[in-house]
């Protein structure tokens, strides 16, 4: 065998090895975005949880969060600052949850149910205000997506 049939099997097998190569990194690809919305899903099962067990399980605070729906005005002090905190981790997460759709690792299903969501309960007073002291926190793209619901 001549040099130059070496060099060509080389370059041959060489060819080889970078299709093997990606094939291998495609392949780890998939199964890190399949794990991240894996995560993102639990991610959101949890806060979802979170949420509505600090509702269910406090009956002082489900009182409060009903007042936040029309009558938070006439909450005192301590009392709306209470409540716009929670609406405002709330938006928190909505803004993650819309990230993490932007980024495709939300299944349109997923984003579906959150989006049904943010329809009903942005309309609250209590989360309109939040929106409105916190909206210059958010990204751009965020706070333009929210402007249809909570403005």
């Amino acid at each position: 065998m001549s040099i130059q049939e070496i060099a060509s099997l080389a370059e041959v097998l060489g060819v080889f090895g970078v299709l093997a190569s990606l094939l291998y990194v495609g392949r780890q690809v998939q199964q890190n975005t399949l794990q991240m919305r894996v995560a993102a899903s639990s991610d959101r099962l949890q806060m979802f949880l979170q949420f509505w067990f600090k509702i269910a399980g406090d009956r002082e605070f489900a009182a409060l969060w009903n007042k936040g729906d029309s009558e938070l005005s006439t909450l005192d002090e301590v009392d709306q600052l209470r409540i716009l905190s929670f609406e405002t981790a709330g938006l928190t997460v909505w803004s993650q949850f819309f990230d993490l759709h932007q980024a495709q690792l939300l299944s349109d299903d997923k984003w579906k149910e959150q989006l049904r969501d943010i329809e009903t309960i942005g309309q609250r007073e209590s989360v309109r205000t939040a929106w409105e002291f916190n909206k210059s926190r958010f990204s751009q793209s965020f706070q333009q997506f929210m402007s249809k619901y909570a403005e």
